[in-house]
């Protein structure tokens, strides 16, 4: 994806008549803010010759939207749900406070998270047969136990892959259920570029616009055949 500005996308947008094209319906899930990422899936939707209608519902209310459900999330008229869950706001012992959690405080935590995992997935799924995307947690930069992290057999990093690796099982068990690598991008861009806690300590706003605009490529990858953008090549 171009690396232009808002400026620079929303400019090109404006004098654009997008009524005429067809409509991809696209609802947000998350309890962090990401309004930004709006304008770069609608323009890179505009290129492939689609109009995207985003949705974000009320913050931080995944779980009472999935499991009590919300007409407005789950219309015929929607493609995809795009789920993005940071752990520190759903979990602050597993992200926060690793430090001073027991073993066993480690384990009830993780069964806590993969019991909300399953209720927000089955809720989802009850109500729409839309795809569901579900943003992978990040892996952190900077381990709260530091270098300890590396030599423990309960690490951070290693809890944060085993629920990474449960929401991809129970993705992989329903139909049109697919995990975005969040770590992935992470790497990509890189930790400096990604992450931007101006706007975390004063909007719970966590990603960089540099780093949105690469969720907004990644994210489109999974609406190209949706929208009937992808291509068979029969030799």
């Amino acid at each position: 994806m171009n690396k232009l500005s808002y400026a620079h996308m929303m400019k090109e947008l404006a004098p654009v008549n997008l009524a005429y094209l067809p409509e991809i319906g696209f609802s947000v899930l998350r309890n962090i803010t990401l309004l930004s990422v709006e304008p770069c899936l609608k323009y890179k939707c505009y290129l492939d010759g689609y109009r995207l209608n985003c949705l974000f519902v009320e913050f931080d209310n995944v779980y009472q939207e999935a499991v009590g459900g919300d007409d407005r999330l789950f219309a015929p008229g929607v493609h995809c749900i795009f789920l993005v869950l940071n752990l520190d706001s759903l979990s602050a012992g597993l992200s926060r406070r690793f430090p001073g959690l027991t073993v066993q405080e480690i384990e009830n935590e993780k069964e806590r998270v993969c019991s909300y995992i399953d209720d927000v997935l089955a809720g989802i799924r009850q109500q729409t047969s839309a795809m569901i995307l579900w943003a992978g947690f990040e892996h952190p930069v900077y381990p709260a136990t530091g270098i300890l992290d590396a030599q423990q057999e309960h690490s951070q990093s290693s809890v944060i892959t085993d629920l990474n690796n449960y929401v991809r099982s129970r993705l992989r068990q329903m139909d049109a259920a697919y995990f975005l690598d969040t770590s992935m991008i992470l790497s990509r861009v890189g930790a400096d570029h990604f992450y931007d806690y101006r706007y975390w300590h004063i909007g719970k706003a966590p990603y960089s616009r540099a780093a949105l605009q690469e969720v907004a490529a990644e994210v489109i990858k999974y609406l190209r055949p949706v929208m009937g953008k992808t291509r068979k090549c029969l030799v």
